[in-house]
């Protein structure tokens, strides 16, 4: 099996034609063949337009030309057969019953709530759960830190999240690992800069 370059981003918001080509001008440099992008303020007929280029197949969850919006970018000439897709009403995830070089896979693009919204993750789980594959990759913007002491430069004014107990459900269910944590067990680095609070997170995963 070849090497698969998936990448996550949330690029808060591509309306704007310069910054669209911009971001595929990007990815097509660095040779991504999965692209799971969150936050791209497209409507339905905007998002199909970023099938262009290196990009055959455009999947995605629109909300307003305004904000959320999710969508998967899948490179062309990738061996990658998508039997059936799974989409929100409120522009948060993206689900794919995939084949990715011969065998069968889940991609799930997410961009979650920023505010404690446990049923969230509950929902993607059992989206997931049903459609039953053994190969699982879900990636995007989380939207909260699950280590406080590793994930967040400053502890001050976080409160608990019950959210995050939703993740780890899912994880266990799903037999799913922060792949980056796994391969990174004590560094800090960071995904989100909050300028309001002038602190740094990571709010970005791959399970």
């Amino acid at each position: 099996m070849e090497l698969c370059k998936i990448v996550s981003w949330n690029i808060a918001g591509c309306h704007n034609v310069i910054k669209r080509k911009k971001i595929l001008t990007y990815l097509k440099q660095k040779k991504t063949d999965i692209a799971l992008i969150q936050e791209t303020h497209l409507d339905e007929a905007e998002s199909l337009k970023l099938k262009r280029d290196w990009v055959a197949q455009v999947y995605f969850s629109a909300f307003s030309a305004r904000k959320r919006g999710v969508v998967i970018l899948i490179r062309r000439n990738l061996d990658f057969q998508v039997f059936k897709h799974y989409t929100d009403q409120e522009g948060r995830w993206v689900v794919l019953d995939a084949c990715l070089q011969g065998r069968k896979m889940t991609l799930v693009n997410i961009y979650a709530p920023n505010s404690p919204q446990p049923q969230f993750f509950h929902e993607v789980c059992n989206m997931v759960r049903t459609i039953g594959n053994t190969h699982i990759v879900i990636g995007g913007d989380f939207n909260r830190v699950r280590d406080v002491l590793l994930d967040k430069s400053s502890c001050t004014g976080l409160s608990k999240d019950p959210t995050n107990a939703a993740v780890d459900v899912m994880s266990e269910e799903l037999s799913l690992v922060d792949i980056w944590r796994l391969l990174h067990p004590q560094e800090r680095d960071y995904t989100f800069f909050s300028h309001p609070h002038s602190t740094y997170s990571r709010i970005d995963y791959f399970l």
